[in-house]
């Protein structure tokens, strides 16, 4: 009697705990967007981001007749990274990260403008297993922040030096925030952590909650397939490294992100151990929407804590 309980209580354990949870790490670590470089579409359909169609559409394709050239370097594990290198002759560069299963165009078709009017080269570049960038599978910006350091390599020699900007939304601030130990004595001068979470782990608990998942069962198990697979510990808390951070950082979040928390932010806001401002937006609109649905108030920000920052050369 007692065997046949083991089996049954075996097989319950998988298939509603391992089976479950191997299907969510390959769904949420693997490559799944096209290799391009517009905007998903398909996400403006919706009815939460139909409102913002018509504006990405007039920025993408103005964004298309610009000069960008595509450029390659190579990750510490030897993925080709890609980026789009948009050379304006300025003394100072932003690059720009963007989110999870997401393209550069669809993250920054319209931030594009607001570098391009205020005097900036720009790169945007493509996250690991994303677009035109190699690799298998995505690791949340854990690997993202070393991909990070060799991009900030590569500016520092092309451009001579010029001074950074660091603009990431969503997984790109993640990874931004990941990163704040690793860039201090690099030419970053400020950052911009738009709706980035504060930890894997907990970004796939509050995405387990939305959809009525049993995180308790199956966190564990992603945890341990990710750390088994991708040498990756999920569980790693960002704001940590933000506390390391002496660089000045803006933080920027809507109350009416469902996807991101604003209390995400909150932790590494307060965590952040540099110089650091905090814009909440009430309500708001989408998640990583922020620059186009706070108007005034975001670009009025943002171009304040720019100019308290020291660019010189």
């Amino acid at each position: 009697m007692i065997p046949k309980l083991i089996y049954i209580a075996a097989a319950i354990f998988v298939v509603f705990a391992l089976l479950p949870s191997l299907v969510m790490t390959w769904f949420a670590f693997s490559r799944r967007n096209p290799k391009d470089f517009d905007a998903r579409l398909d996400l403006f359909e919706t009815e939460k981001y139909a409102p913002y169609k018509e504006r990405i559409l007039r920025d993408m394709a103005d964004m298309r007749k610009l000069p960008f050239k595509t450029v390659c370097i190579e990750s510490g594990d030897g993925i080709p990274l890609r980026g789009e290198w948009l050379d304006l002759g300025q003394k100072r560069t932003a690059i720009l990260l963007h989110g999870y299963c997401s393209t550069p165009a669809n993250n920054f078709c319209s931030l594009l403008h607001y570098f391009r009017e205020s005097g900036w080269n720009v790169l945007m570049i493509y996250q690991r297993a994303h677009g035109k960038s190699g690799g298998k599978a995505t690791t949340f910006g854990l690997r993202e922040r070393y991909d990070l350091v060799n991009w900030l390599d590569w500016a520092a020699k092309t451009t001579g030096g010029s001074p950074v900007l660091l603009y990431g939304i969503s997984m790109g601030g993640a990874t931004v925030a990941a990163a704040s130990r690793l860039i201090q004595e690099t030419n970053v001068r400020a950052c911009v952590i738009d709706a980035g979470y504060d930890s894997p782990c907990e970004q796939f608990k509050h995405q387990c909650i939305v959809r009525h998942a049993p995180w308790r069962i199956v966190l564990p198990l992603v945890s341990l397939f990710a750390g088994l697979l991708l040498k990756a510990d999920v569980r790693e808390d960002f704001a940590d490294a933000l506390a390391e951070s002496r660089i000045p950082t803006l933080f920027i979040y809507q109350t009416g992100d469902a996807s991101v928390p604003v209390a995400c932010g909150r932790h590494c806001y307060e965590s952040c151990g540099g110089p650091k401002q905090w814009l909440e937006i009430e309500k708001g609109g989408p998640h990583a929407m922020a620059f186009i649905s706070g108007g005034d108030v975001v670009r009025q920000t943002l171009t304040d804590f720019v100019k308290e920052q020291d660019w010189s050369v």
